[in-house]
C-alpha cells in the first residue's frame, strides 16, 4: 500500500511539472509580447491601449506566479532535504525580490520601503528567494491601492530577522489556525482581480522548516517574520 501511495505521489508530481511545463510556453510569448507594444515596437499606443497593455502584463505575471506556485508545492514535498547553503547579503535578495514584483507594485501604486540586510548570513539563497517573493507576492495581492508595504532585515544574537508588513486587512482569527495549511486561501479578499492558489504561506513554512527557522505572524495588519539562524561567518 505504502509503495502504491509513493507511486501515485511521484505520478502527480510528475503529471504537475508537466502541465506546468507546457503552460509556461505560451505565458512566456504572451509576457514578451506584451513588453513588445509596451515598448512601442509595434508603433505608438494611446493612453487606453497602453492601459489594456499593462493589464495583459500584470495578469500574465500573476499567473506565471500561480504556475510557480504549484511546482514549488511539488518540490518543497519531494526535495525538502536538498539545500545548498552558502554566503548569502539578504539586502541583494530583497532587491531581487522587489525588482521582480515591480510591475504589480507599479499598477497598484503601492509604496515599497526596504531597510537593513546590509549584512552576511550562512543559508540558501533559492529558499531564501522563494520565501521573501511569496510574502511579497502576498502583501501585493492584500494591500489597497496606494498603500505601503515595508520589507525590513536585521540581526539580532545570531539570528536574522525578515520581516514584510502590509496596510491589509491582516488574518482573520478564524483564519490563523489554517494559514499555512495547502491550497487554503482563507475569508480576506484579495485586492487584486487574480486569485491565488492557496500555496503561498504553505511553501515559505516548508523552505522555512528547511532551512531550520519559523515563520511568525503578527497582530493587526499584514504583518509576517521569518527568523532564521545566521549561520557561521
Amino acid at each position: 500500500m505504502r509503495l502504491r501511495l509513493a507511486q501515485l505521489e511521484e505520478q502527480k508530481s510528475r503529471f504537475l511539472r508537466h502541465v506546468s511545463h507546457e503552460l509556461k510556453t505560451p505565458l512566456t510569448a504572451l509576457r514578451e509580447g506584451s513588453d513588445l507594444l509596451a515598448e512601442g515596437v509595434a508603433g505608438r499606443l494611446s493612453p487606453r491601449q497602453q492601459e489594456i497593455v499593462v493589464i495583459v502584463r500584470e495578469n500574465s505575471v500573476h499567473l506565471q506566479r500561480l504556475i510557480e506556485d504549484l511546482l514549488r508545492h511539488g518540490e518543497s514535498e519531494f526535495r525538502a532535504t536538498e539545500l545548498k547553503i552558502q554566503p548569502v547579503h539578504p539586502a541583494r535578495i530583497m532587491d531581487e525580490v522587489a525588482d521582480k514584483q515591480r510591475i504589480a507594485l507599479q499598477a497598484r501604486g503601492l509604496n515599497l520601503h526596504r531597510t537593513g540586510g546590509d549584512f552576511t548570513m550562512q543559508t540558501d539563497p533559492d529558499r531564501l528567494r522563494v520565501v521573501l517573493d511569496n510574502l511579497l507576492s502576498n502583501a501585493v495581492k492584500f494591500s489597497p491601492k496606494g498603500g505601503n508595504i515595508h520589507l525590513s532585515a536585521r540581526e539580532s544574537t545570531g539570528m536574522v530577522h525578515l520581516r514584510v508588513l502590509d496596510d491589509g486587512p491582516g488574518i482573520d482569527a478564524s483564519d490563523m489556525p489554517h494559514v499555512f495549511d495547502a491550497f487554503y486561501r482563507g475569508s480576506a479578499r484579495a485586492e487584486g482581480a487574480v486569485k491565488s492558489t492557496g500555496l503561498g504561506l504553505s511553501i515559505c513554512r516548508d523552505h522555512v522548516r528547511a532551512l531550520g527557522g519559523t515563520i511568525e505572524i503578527g497582530d493587526g495588519r499584514g504583518d509576517f517574520t521569518v527568523v532564521l539562524p545566521r549561520g557561521e561567518r
